[in-house]
């Protein structure tokens, strides 16, 4: 809290909170911190951009639409800022044996 009683989250702590949430859904092989980037819009209203390598053979659009309610809803509950979008594109896609 600031002296005047606002409450300042980091851009880091979003990026954490997206990370973590992404790489606990199954198909996610790897979520990387530096490719999850906040856009302040306006006061407490993000926009985030999330890059991911999944497994090869998961349905990637329901991994995407899955990934983004989850980072959504996980940021708004923890952090109490709106989140007008989660972009989530696929760096990648992982064969594990």
């Amino acid at each position: 809290f600031s002296y005047n009683g606002d409450l300042k989250i980091s851009n880091a702590v979003i990026q954490s909170i997206a990370q973590y949430v992404t790489q606990l859904e199954e198909g996610v092989v790897k979520a990387e911190a530096s490719s999850a980037s906040v856009q302040k819009l306006e006061e407490k209203v993000l926009q985030i951009k999330i890059q991911i390598s999944a497994k090869h053979g998961i349905l990637l659009v329901p991994l995407c639409k899955n990934v983004q309610e989850k980072v959504k809803t996980m940021i708004e509950y923890m952090t109490g800022m709106t989140v007008e979008k989660v972009d989530v594109s696929v760096k990648s896609l992982v064969v594990v044996s």
